[in-house]
This record gives structure tokens, sequence and C-alpha cells, in this order.
């Protein structure tokens, strides 16, 4: 509320409409032919009490049902029942012609409006198309309505948000037999999907039932087993005592063979060590001594023998003058004819020389055995 100057006191309201709202004013002293109200979309305005009157016009969306019996070209009725969503558009000129016609009128009034309007065209559709057809291009048939409505909702200031038919019936069954092979085929697929998850849910049932009874088997076959194991075990167990001992006695006598082996081959390891090494050892030593004793022998007689054959030999050289001396003088005392001369001289030489040395040869024995003599002694 504003207070002018004390000289007039005039008060004025200021008003503002909702986001889905248009305020149309009138009255004052001033207005246009062609506009009935002043129009006020988004934003506050002031006015004078019983001079001006605020009208608050709804501009948002209106849902509206539509119910239309119509004939086809083939005479048949056809039952349509569509949705209509649809609104004031927001320009001034658009709410200025919504706002004259249904300005004061309550929703329902309105609706019905639009109603007739969309069964008209709908009907006049319909007439031109078949059964088959309206069936089949459900779309088709939205937009042909869509086309045909539009330009006269706007001559009234209104826009179409949304078109939808819903369903589509008849009274004489022509649809349904129509849709009848479509609905049989449709029911096989079903039958025989539904009998193929009968089928599967039954063996799913049997192979539970299998793995239920196998389990069971298991079960039961497990918890015998167990019982012979528990069984076998307190048998073992009771067996442990004597069987423990044996086998304890066995190790023992095992352990004692094992520690008789052992000494024996320590007995065995001193004999050999203390005993038959050392005897071994000693007739070894005697086997050594001997032959070192009788290669020293043998040494020494080799150089016996060769110190009597050197000694033999002086004493024949000694003794070769005296034998040839012996020869010569028994020679020169004979009377010897010489008939061949020279030859005949050496040949007397030759013999001698030999005769010589059959007599050195003779006293080798004399000799030999006057030294064997010897070393005996």
């Amino acid at each position: 509320m504003v207070n002018l100057s004390p000289e007039r006191r005039t008060i004025m309201f200021y008003t503002a409409p909702k986001p889905t709202q248009a305020l149309l004013v009138t009255g004052g002293f001033f207005s246009r032919k062609d506009v009935p109200f002043r129009v006020v979309v988004g934003r506050g305005t002031f006015y004078l009490p019983f001079i001006h009157r605020v009208y608050r016009f709804y501009i948002g969306s209106r849902y509206v049902r539509v119910n239309v019996e119509a004939q086809t070209h083939q005479n048949i009725s056809v039952n349509i029942e569509a949705t209509l969503a649809y609104r004031v558009n927001k320009d001034i000129v658009s709410i200025v012609e919504a706002g004259s016609r249904f300005l004061g009128s309550n929703d329902k009034a309105m609706s019905d409006v639009i109603s007739s309007i969309f069964s008209g065209e709908v009907r006049s559709l319909v007439g031109a198309r078949s059964v088959e057809e309206i069936i089949t291009n459900r779309d088709a048939l939205n937009m042909d309505v869509l086309t045909a409505t539009g330009p006269k909702l706007m001559e009234m200031g209104l826009k179409i948000d949304n078109f939808q038919i819903n369903e589509i019936s008849d009274d004489e069954g022509h649809i349904k037999n129509l849709s009848q092979p479509e609905l049989n085929r449709v029911r096989k697929i079903a039958e025989v999907a539904a009998a193929a998850a009968d089928t599967e849910i039954e063996q799913a049932q049997q192979e539970a039932e299998r793995k239920k009874s196998q389990y069971k088997k298991d079960t039961d076959l497990q918890v015998s087993q167990n019982t012979m194991e528990t069984a076998e075990k307190r048998a073992q167990a009771a067996q442990s005592g004597p069987i423990a001992e044996s086998s304890a006695l066995l190790e023992l006598t095992r352990k004692q063979k094992e520690l008789a082996r052992e000494r024996a081959d320590l007995k065995e390891i001193e004999l050999i060590a203390e005993v038959i090494k050392p005897a071994e050892a000693d007739a070894q030593r005697r086997v050594i001594e001997a032959k070192a004793q009788t290669e020293a022998q043998a040494m020494y007689n080799e150089t016996l023998a060769a110190n009597e054959r050197i000694g033999l030999e002086s004493k024949m050289v000694d003794i070769m003058p005296e034998v040839a001396g012996r020869i010569a003088t028994a020679l020169a005392g004979s009377n010897i004819t010489m008939f061949n001369g020279a030859e005949g001289l050496t040949n007397i030489v030759t013999e001698v020389a030999g005769t010589a040395s059959h007599l050195v040869n003779a006293l080798k024995p004399a000799v030999q055995d006057q030294a064997s003599h010897r070393r005996s002694q």
C-alpha cells in the first residue's frame, strides 16, 4: 500500500502473480479498445482499489481425458481413449485470447471445449482409415490429430504439450478377432516358454533331489567310514601298549646286534693293528733283511772270486817265464833236425806255446781248489 500526498490522500496496492499465473487488470480511466485488460506476467503491479480489478489467470499445464466413439471407413465403430496436455501460451496476445474466452470459467468448462475440438478431429481422421491402419499405425493418427487441432487451439491462445492415444477398442470384437492370430501365436510362444520353464523347473527339482540323495549317500558313507576309522583307532590304541613294547624290544635287540657287530669290528681292527700288522711287518722285515744279506753275500763272493781270479792270473803270469824257460832249456838240450827251415821253426814255437797253454790250463783247477779251500776256512 502506498500513501500519496496529504492533499490527495490516494491509496495504491501492490500485487504479484505466481510463476504459473498471469495478472489481468481491468478498469481505470484509460483503456485500449482492442485489449479488454492489462496483462502482467512474471512481475508485480500497482493498482487502485475500487478503480482496478485484478484477476489471477492460470496459464500452467492442464490435462484432459478424451473418449471418442467413431466409425472407420469400414463402418466399424471403435472407441478411442486419449490423454491431452495443453496450456496457455505465455505471450501477451495468447494470454489475451485465452483470457477473453475462459476468464471466469472453471477448468471443467475449459476442458469440455478442448475435448469437443479433439473429439471432432479424431472422428474425422478415424473415418478416413480402416481398423487395421488405426491399429498398426497409431503414431500416424497421433500426428494427424496434432496437425489438425494445433492451429485451432493457437487461435484460442492455447498450445498442445502432448497428445497420446491410450486405447483403441470396439464392442463387436473386430479388433480382438484381428489380433487373435497374433494372440494365438503369442499364447503359443508363452505356452512353449511356460512348458520349457516347467521342464527346467522339473529338471532343477530332480537334479536337486539327486544331489540331495547323493549328498545323503555320501554323508552316510562318510559316517560309516568315520565309525570304522574310529573303531580301528580304538583297537589300535588298545593294542598300542603291547605293540609299542614289542617294537621297543625289537629295536633294543637290533641296537644290541649293531653294538655287537661294531665291537667285533673294533676287535678285528685292534687285532689287525696289534698282532697281524706287526707280524706282517716283522716278516717283511726279515724277508728284506735275508734278501739284503743274500745280495750282500753274493756281492762278497763275486768280489772274492774276482780277487782270486786276479791273483791266479797274476800267479800264472809270474810262472809263465819259468815254464817258458824250462821249455826253452829242454829244447836247447834236445837234438832237433829242421827239415823245412824257418817254417819248421815256426811250427815248433807254436807247438811249444800250445804246450805252455795246456800246462797253464792244467794248473787252473789246482789253483781254484786251493782258493775254495781258503774261502771255506
